[in-house]
């Protein structure tokens, strides 16, 4: 590898040897947003950045893939920020540590910027406009067919025997491909084989998305880092505001956000500030996201640039409608002139 090291290789294992963590923001201005070639040295880096000798045994950065939604390993986003969905908002791989701030390379967030710009010009944008809940649970075949506008009786004569663009545009089609990788004859075939008939489809009730679900880990993980006191003052200060709270409760609702509890609620589609507790005024999606009780307790800001924010999912809800900053969609640039 060294007969052939490149200038970005070069830069990549400078990073890697001033250890992680000193001025990340400024070294992510030195690297493009690809990964390192399959044959460098990528354990070496890693555990001359972490110290970490567990990570020897990650080769490449397919491999590391798993490492990017911690946030101490802003060495990984940084040499892996392709496998790292750097360029990708929200980042199902680094979750709220897609940012410049957590090793992305600044690269990164204009690639984000033109993939938005080529869905515009095939009229593809996003609005806008928050996401409905339906953005944020799982979707089974019925549920892609009910937002598509399609109806299973209209599915029948495609599978097999005709085209599906007699059905959904092409433009459609290619996105469905690539985000889940099967064309959509394979989808309607499978469908219809195991979830026909479709009646009164809609998101209640439904897991989580497992791509949001994966960047919500991402918050909720942080109060692995916290003490177990520190949550529950919050709590109690957040019950003067929101209603009393049996003290006798609040040790396990303060261990339920750091033992797991939490994020499997979530993952099951309940929208739960703690494990097993509502939010108080019955909130989901990006009104839940943005609440003051969530910011409070949760003690992050989802439309705070510093991270990877949620601005593109609910730019509403971020005020991007009124000041279209930095990682608001492209779209909000107009309505807020």
């Amino acid at each position: 590898w060294g007969s052939q090291t490149t200038d970005l290789d070069t830069d990549a294992f400078h990073y890697a040897m001033t250890l992680m963590g000193k001025d990340v923001q400024s070294l992510s201005k030195e690297r493009g947003c690809n990964d390192l070639p399959s044959d460098a040295p990528l354990h070496s880096m890693l555990m001359v950045a972490t110290g970490n000798e567990s990570l020897q045994y990650v080769a490449n950065c397919s491999e590391a893939r798993s490492l990017c939604g911690s946030p101490e390993m802003s060495v990984v986003r940084f040499l892996c920020p392709t496998s790292c969905n750097c360029d990708l908002s929200p980042s199902q791989a680094s979750g709220i540590f897609a940012s410049p701030s957590f090793g992305c390379p600044t690269e990164c967030q204009l690639v984000d910027s033109v993939i938005e710009g080529y869905l515009a010009a095939y009229g593809l944008a996003q609005p806008c406009l928050d996401k409905e809940i339906s953005y944020f649970v799982a979707m089974d075949m019925c549920y892609v067919w009910t937002m598509l506008g399609v109806s299973t009786p209209d599915l029948a004569p495609f599978v097999g025997n005709a085209s599906a663009g007699d059905l959904i545009s092409q433009e459609m089609q290619d996105i469905i491909k690539s985000s889940m990788g099967l064309t959509m004859e394979m989808y309607l075939q499978y469908g219809l084989a195991g979830q026909v008939p479709c009646p009164n489809v809609s998101a209640a009730g439904k897991p989580m998305n497992p791509d949001f679900a994966s960047v919500l880990d991402s918050i909720v993980g942080r109060f692995r880092d916290e003490t177990r006191e520190t949550i529950e003052s919050r709590i109690v200060s957040l019950s003067l505001i929101t209603g009393p709270i049996d003290p006798s409760m609040i040790p396990a609702l303060a261990a339920s956000m750091q033992n797991g509890s939490l994020t499997n609620d979530l993952r099951e589609g309940h929208w739960n500030l703690f494990g097993g507790l509502p939010h108080p005024r019955g909130l989901t999606g990006c009104d839940f996201l943005v609440s003051f009780e969530t910011k409070y307790l949760w003690n992050f800001d989802v439309c705070d640039t510093y991270h990877g924010s949620l601005r593109k999912v609910c730019p509403i809800s971020c005020r991007c409608h009124m000041h279209a900053g930095e990682q608001c969609p492209n779209t909000c640039i107009e309505v807020s002139r």
